[in-house]
């Protein structure tokens, strides 16, 4: 939001529901910083593309030794970029996901990406709902102080 005036508030609401008849809603308000920039014609303000991009892969393992095991399996998210990798050589990265049917994102993993920009993180879901959706919300910094959201759905292979 441009210039938004002071004492603003922002809400946002949503709801998710799917053909299982899971469902879930909210609603979230803040107030608004009241910023100001030097340059009013916007030529100091920037646009970064989707220059993130997640990759997911899946193994499968288990927990705990028969017959008392369970279930598990290892996510792996590898971030990338399609332009200007240097600008995430060591900087941080995390991955949190979010599962049908439970409220709210999990914590997965943070990390830091490596010299060329690349990241690879790994969290283990243990006993996930076969076939369910599993939904990723993966941000990388870069060396400018922005942040790059990349959001991923994938099936529960397990």
């Amino acid at each position: 939001m441009d210039n938004p005036p002071a004492g603003a508030t922002l809400s946002i609401s949503y709801e998710v529901a799917w053909t299982d008849g899971t469902y879930y809603s909210a609603t979230r308000t803040r107030p608004l910083l009241t910023c100001t920039r030097d340059d009013t014609t916007g030529v100091d303000s920037g646009y970064g593309g989707a220059e993130a991009r997640a990759t997911v892969f899946q193994q499968c393992t288990s927990v705990g030794t028969w017959p008392y095991s369970v279930r598990a399996v290892d996510v792996t998210v590898h971030l990338s970029h399609d332009r200007y990798p240097a600008d995430y050589a060591g900087q941080q990265v995390w991955a949190d996901y979010w599962i049908p049917g439970k409220k709210g994102y999990t914590s997965g993993v943070s990390g830091t990406a490596n010299s060329v920009g690349d990241a690879w993180v790994t969290f283990r879901l243990v006993a996930p709902p076969t076939g369910a959706e599993l939904d990723i919300l993966s941000s990388v910094r870069s060396v400018y102080g922005r942040t790059y959201p990349v959001h991923t759905w994938v099936p529960i292979s397990c």
